[in-house]
């Protein structure tokens, strides 16, 4: 309910539990697993440049995943409300896997 709306979203799972995950100054995300020292860029091909440019508000920031959650993000950064705003989703609300992607034309 934090972000104006409830019920069910589709987004993708980008951070596993105890994972630590950052976005730098230019969109791009960096996940450093447990008990590691490194942070690794993750491969987010599909995020269009332009898009992910268009949302600033979580450039610097970073998370820490719970035991028990997920990380979260969509695609349209500035349009998604997402784990950076709410945090993890606990594990027992993941309701399922996404099997296919309809395109529109103009999308």
């Amino acid at each position: 309910m934090k972000c104006g709306e409830g019920g069910t979203f589709v987004k993708r799972v980008v951070g596993l539990p105890g994972e630590t995950l950052r976005e730098d100054d230019h969109g791009f995300i960096w996940i450093r697993k447990p008990r590691s020292a490194k942070f690794r860029k993750l491969n987010e091909s599909y995020v269009q440049a332009r898009r992910r440019l268009e949302d600033t508000t979580h450039f610097g920031q970073a998370w820490h995943v719970a035991p028990d959650a997920y990380f979260t993000m969509g695609d349209n950064r500035a349009e998604s409300c997402d784990s950076r705003s709410w945090g993890g989703v606990h594990g027992a609300d993941l309701i399922g896997k996404v099997r296919k992607i309809l395109r529109l034309s103009g999308s």
